[in-house]
Parts: C-alpha cells; structure tokens; sequence
C-alpha cells in the first residue's frame, strides 16, 4: 500500500502545480500574437513575450513572481530593435541601450533603482552626438553638453533637472554667439553677441529609453 500511497501523492503534487502554472494568451482580433506568457500562482512568471499589432515582436524577457527581471528587449514596429536593458526587482537597473528605428544608437546610460544615474550619452538619427551629461536620481545634474545638427553647441549647467546659470551657445565655427542665463529652469534673460542667428538655436529636453 505504501507504494501505491506514494503514487497517489506523488501525482496530487503534480496536479497542483499544473493548476498553480497556466499559460497565458491574448491575442489581436484578426489573430495575431499581442502577449503570451506563464502565470503562477496568479502573477507572471519566465519569459513573456509581446507584440505589435503588425506582427513585430514588441518586447521580451522574464518576470519574476510578476515583476520584470533581468534582461528585455524591446523592438520599434519596423524590427529594428529599440532597447536593450535589465530589471531588477521591477525596475530598469544597470546599462540600458536605445536605438533609433533606423538602427543608429540613440543614447546609452544606466539606471538604478529605476531611476536614470551616472552618464549618458544621447545620438541624433545620422549618428552624430546630441547631448552628453550625467543624472543624479533621475534629474540632469552638472554640466551638459548638446549638440544641433546645424553645427552650433550649447553647454551649461543643471540643478536638480533644471537649467541654472548662464549657457553659452557657439555656432558651427565654436564662436560664442549667445549666452542664456537661466534660475530654476526659468529664462530670465538672453545676450546675443552676433545678428540675424538662426531661430532654430534650440535644445530639447531628453527623453527615457524606450521600455
């Protein structure tokens, strides 16, 4: 009877991690593939995969009792892939890398706890440098550089995610043609050293990777 007993156990256990693990699918209405991965015990576990409504895988990498960890990937709708990064605990931890949807780098830096940290380097569409400075918990701290595709260049400094002191932009000689003075982000007042510049001396704030 005791093997029997052992048996009957045996495939009990069996059956309840059947019943705790379930595969999980969603899919488009004309059929495609949206998520498809593994539940246990109600939360997702192992790798997962999404994907756009074209039929381009979207996103991929495991989760962890529902939590996304260790390395994703992610994809822009043409394939070409967009992010490459890890999680730990949830949040995106360690270097992350982000490409245009043309394939040329578009920044690289790391993050910790979720939070953008340290350097990063950011790249226009035709792979030359955009802005290059580092964050300190997810704000822009320090002196940034940034770089227009007309040639010109700004640097200047950030407090706490905003723009503070002077920024000195130069043109595509590295002559200084404009100084930006700057209080909490605030503009509070322009000198211009040369006439007639272009009116798309502009600078754009960086965005996250995509995730």
């Amino acid at each position: 009877m005791k093997p029997l007993f052992f048996i009957c156990m045996t495939l009990a256990a069996i059956s309840l991690v059947f019943a705790a693990s379930q595969e999980y699918l969603r899919t488009y209405p004309d059929g495609i593939p949206r998520v498809k991965g593994t539940m246990l015990d109600g939360k997702q576990q192992g790798s997962w995969s999404f994907w756009h409504p074209n039929g381009v895988k979207s996103s991929e990498g495991p989760y962890e009792k529902g939590l996304p960890a260790g390395q994703w990937t992610v994809w822009h709708t043409n394939g070409v892939k967009a992010s490459i990064g890890s999680y730990k605990k949830g949040r995106e931890d360690g270097i992350w890398t982000s490409w245009h949807a043309n394939g040329v780098m578009s920044s690289k830096g790391p993050f910790k706890s979720g939070l953008m940290e340290g350097a990063w380097t950011y790249w226009h569409t035709n792979a030359t440098k955009k802005s290059e400075g580092s964050f300190v918990k997810g704000k822009k701290e320090g002196l940034w550089h940034e770089w227009l595709l007309n040639g010109f260049t700004s640097e200047g400094s950030f407090k706490n995610g905003r723009e503070q002191g002077v920024w000195i932009v130069r043109n595509d000689k590295n002559v200084v043609v404009r100084n930006i003075e700057f209080n909490k982000g605030t503009q509070i007042e322009v000198t211009d050293f040369v006439s007639n510049l272009p009116l798309n001396v502009t600078f754009t704030p960086e965005k996250k990777p995509a995730q």
